[in-house]
């Protein structure tokens, strides 16, 4: 999500930024939970098994549409929702905040969220901040992706890597052996290491760890 994020706004293209600030019940997504709806139609990230993406874009239009926060409840605890598949992501209730992100205006909201993923630290955000009128109390916390650790960098690896990667997850290896005699795996970048701590490259998730010698 963070890297479609990076690239609509490199592009100068619109977006709304869908944060789920409450949830209750059994639900698919929790508070912190994110997605991502571009003006021109795609969408990075879901908050449930399908049934609810139609009206989170229809949410995220509107935020568009009116350049201001908008949010919406969505509530499944209704025996209606248990016709449509499992039901097991139903019996819930979340709330959801959409943001919009013009082109060439700052975003505080993204900004925080951004600058805590490349630190891989969590975010708070204040509600009322972020949806003046709207929301008048509260806060929401954003965790950065989990950080998957492969000891070992075997020919089961590069799988996992992608897996790793499709999820947006941080992923580092550790190995004994150099890199040269590690076998290839895609999008791996080899990082230095200075008392057993990986030097990470800021344009890459993926990385080689080396015990120091």
């Amino acid at each position: 999500m963070i890297e479609a994020a990076r690239r609509l706004r490199a592009a100068d293209r619109a977006f709304a930024l869908a944060l789920v600030v409450e949830a209750q019940g059994s639900t698919y997504r929790k508070p912190g939970a994110l997605a991502l709806v571009a003006a021109d139609g795609p969408r990075v990230g879901v908050i449930s098994g399908g049934c609810l993406e139609p009206a989170l874009d229809e949410l995220a239009r509107e935020a568009l549409a009116a350049g201001a926060p908008r949010d919406a409840v969505f509530d499944t605890r209704s025996d209606d929702d248990l016709v449509f598949g499992s039901g097991s992501g139903c019996r819930g209730r979340m709330r959801v905040l959409a943001l919009p992100v013009a082109p060439g205006l700052p975003c505080a909201a993204l900004e925080a969220i951004v600058a805590g993923f490349e630190r891989r630290r969590a975010v708070t955000l204040e509600l009322p901040a972020l949806a003046p009128g709207l929301i008048e109390r509260g806060s929401v916390t954003v965790r950065p992706p989990p950080l998957l650790l492969l000891l070992g960098a075997g020919p089961e690896a590069p799988p996992l890597l992608s897996i790793a990667r499709t999820l947006g997850w941080f992923a580092w290896i550790a190995d004994h052996r150099t890199v040269s005699s590690r076998p290839a795996a895609p999008r791996m970048q080899t990082a230095s290491c200075v008392a057993g701590r990986p030097r990470r490259s800021p344009a890459s998730r993926t990385n080689h760890w080396m015990p120091p010698s």
